[in-house]
């Protein structure tokens, strides 16, 4: 039996010219009408203002304007941020990143079959489509995370166990940042801190139950 050959092995950039060939197919099919190089020069625009592409995307979302073509425009935000996190060794975010752009660009395809605004197709099945794009990288930034919400608790819990008590979800994480900043740049290396007070702050509010006896939303109403 002759020998398989073994499978070549594909880098990052081989993987980010075909993500980005999948944003610019779903781009001309959603959006025919479009002057030649248009998706080029977002890329290039988003690049230069490092644009965050999580807060870009929580923009739209909370403005009510995660249409069909804004997925477009979503897409290409992971895309610049992928090649930034890349460029700089970040290795982990930028796949997480890339795989991102791969499933917002299946989600506006997704869409389109569907003549669905975006809020019904995140309830359905859009992400099945990118299912398969799925990566360790993907992976391990939840687990990180995971790891980085345990410590967060732990830490409200040494120090409410101490007496402190906090008005809001929010002012703890301001409380812990100096603690728990060093671990959470360790687990996620591409962490943005300038999320961090926001990111943490949600993460607690998810784990109320083990946090609840150190709030004392009394102080909230006096302040």
């Amino acid at each position: 039996m002759q020998a398989k050959t073994p499978r070549e092995q594909k880098d990052f950039t081989y993987h980010f010219g075909n993500v980005m060939e999948q944003v610019k197919s779903a781009s001309l099919y959603l959006i025919p009408e479009q002057a030649p190089g248009a998706l080029e020069a977002l890329l290039q625009v988003m690049v230069a203002k490092k644009v965050d592409a999580d807060e870009w995307v929580q923009h739209h979302r909370d403005a009510g304007q995660m249409k069909r073509e804004s997925l477009i425009g979503v897409a290409t935000a992971y895309c610049a941020q992928a090649g930034r996190e890349h460029h700089a060794n970040h290795q982990d975010a930028a796949w997480t990143y890339l795989v991102e752009a791969a499933y917002y660009a299946g989600a506006a395809l997704y869409a389109k079959s569907l003549e669905q605004a975006w809020p019904e197709v995140e309830r359905a099945t859009a992400r099945a489509a990118v299912a398969e794009t799925r990566s360790k990288g993907g992976m391990a930034r939840n687990a990180g995370w995971k790891r980085i919400e345990d410590e967060a608790v732990k830490l409200v819990r040494i120090h409410g166990e101490r007496g402190q008590r906090w008005s809001t979800e929010r002012k703890m994480a301001v409380s812990i940042r100096a603690e728990l900043w060093p671990f959470a740049s360790r687990e996620m290396p591409g962490i943005a801190e300038k999320r961090y007070v926001q990111t943490i702050s949600d993460r607690l509010k998810s784990r109320h139950n083990d946090i609840a006896m150190y709030l004392d939303k009394k102080r909230a109403a006096s302040c």
